[in-house]
C-alpha cells in the first residue's frame, strides 16, 4: 500500500509564522540599531567637544579620513499645541485661532493601511 502524499502546508499558517519570524529579527535589528546609534553618539560627543577645546574646525585620520565641526539646527515638532502658541502671538481672537487649528486638523492627510499584528 502506498503511503499518502503529505499536504502543502496552509499558507496562512506559513504567513503567521513568517510575520513572527520577521518581527523577532526586526526588534532584534531595532536594538542592534539603537545601541550603535548611542554608541556613535556617545563618540561624536567627545569628537566634537575635544576639536572644540583645541579650537580646531577639520580634523583628519592617518586614513585619510575627516571630519569637520558644523552647528546643525534641530527643529522640534509642529504640533497643533506649538502652532496654537504661534497663532496666540498674531492674534488674540480665539476664534479665529480655532478656525484655522480646526481647518487643518480637517485637512490634512491621513493614509489608512492594515496590517497582521502579532499577539
Amino acid at each position: 500500500m502506498v503511503a499518502p502524499e503529505p499536504l502543502p502546508p496552509d499558507p496562512v499558517y506559513s504567513a503567521i509564522n513568517n510575520i513572527y519570524s520577521l518581527s523577532s529579527e526586526i526588534e532584534y535589528h531595532t536594538q542592534e540599531l539603537k545601541r550603535l546609534r548611542q554608541q556613535k553618539q556617545r563618540i561624536n560627543d567627545w569628537l566634537c567637544n575635544t576639536m572644540r577645546e583645541r579650537e580646531v574646525d577639520v580634523v583628519g585620520s592617518a586614513l585619510g579620513r575627516t571630519v569637520r565641526l558644523r552647528t546643525k539646527r534641530e527643529y522640534g515638532s509642529l504640533t497643533f499645541k506649538y502652532i496654537n502658541h504661534c497663532l496666540k502671538k498674531v492674534t488674540n481672537k480665539q476664534e479665529i485661532i480655532d478656525r484655522i487649528i480646526t481647518v487643518l486638523r480637517e485637512n490634512r492627510t491621513i493614509t489608512t493601511t492594515y496590517e497582521a499584528q502579532t499577539m
